[in-house]
């Protein structure tokens, strides 16, 4: 009778964690008072999906951890001037390309002013081999 109960009642059972990853996690675009203030990464959907740790330092995240980091960005806009020799340019928006290579020119049709914008990661995962 107690193997009847034991048939009836299956086990719950754990199922594995999913793949996880050593790595080290690096703030890239903040004050170096605050580097190394501890960073709180969480997985949607996931038991146990809170982690913190402190900067720089060896950690074991989940591939969602990992990608919620790499997806955190910030986007860096810089206004240009209205008195600025970009726009007395004959193409103003080539001229502040050239001016910013590396960020996204934006002309506001409206206003007509012009606008250099760039991403930049929050954070850079190293791995751990």
């Amino acid at each position: 009778m107690a193997d009847d109960k034991a048939k009836e009642a299956p086990q719950k059972t754990r199922h594995a964690d999913p793949a996880t990853i050593k790595c080290r996690v690096h703030r890239t675009n903040c004050a170096q008072t605050n580097e190394m203030i501890p960073i709180t990464v969480n997985a949607v959907g996931r038991v146990n999906g809170k982690k913190v740790f402190v900067p720089k330092s060896l950690v074991t995240l989940t591939q969602a951890q990992v990608n919620n980091l790499k997806d955190a960005r910030e986007d860096i806009e810089i206004l240009l001037a209205e008195d600025s020799a970009v726009y007395q340019n004959a193409n103003p928006v080539q001229a502040a390309q050239a001016l910013y290579p590396g960020y996204r020119i934006i002309k506001d049709p409206v206003t007509g002013f012009i606008t250099a914008v760039k991403e930049v990661p929050n954070y850079i995962v190293v791995y751990d081999s």
